[in-house]
């Protein structure tokens, strides 16, 4: 579940990189987001790094013996421990408070504010990092 969910966060920045791709060609500019392909390990991170900042932002998973922990750097972004859960139905699942989760919906609570922040946020570069 820990690889399934780390193929899934860096198929989300490849979504993000394609559609950054996108309104740049549509306005003229250039790319804004960025990834570097991250390696096996038992956690790996997400940055941001907004444009004429140095300031950085991350979201780190870490796979645990019992659970999968996601914890940002920044005040106010998230921080959450995920259990596995096989359902009734015989699905593996990511519980989260009580609340199962699918992959997708774990990667949202744990990456939307990263990725999109308010309404008015600048543009951002976005990569993906493995920590061992």
């Amino acid at each position: 579940m820990f690889k399934e969910l780390e193929l899934g966060v860096k198929a989300d920045i490849d979504t993000i990189k394609d559609l950054d791709g996108k309104v740049a060609q549509e306005t003229g500019g250039a790319p804004t987001k960025t990834i570097e392909p991250a390696g096996a390990g038992r956690r790996f991170s997400v940055t941001r790094s907004d444009r004429g900042s140095t300031a950085l932002k991350s979201v780190e998973f870490t796979l645990e013996p019992a659970m999968i922990s996601v914890k940002a750097d920044y005040p106010g972004g998230p921080s959450f421990s995920a259990a596995i859960r096989l359902n009734n139905d015989g699905h593996c699942l990511f519980v989260v408070d009580d609340i199962e989760m699918e992959s997708w919906q774990l990667r949202r609570r744990a990456l939307q504010d990263l990725f999109f922040g308010g309404p008015h946020q600048p543009l951002v570069t976005v990569t993906a990092r493995k920590r061992t």
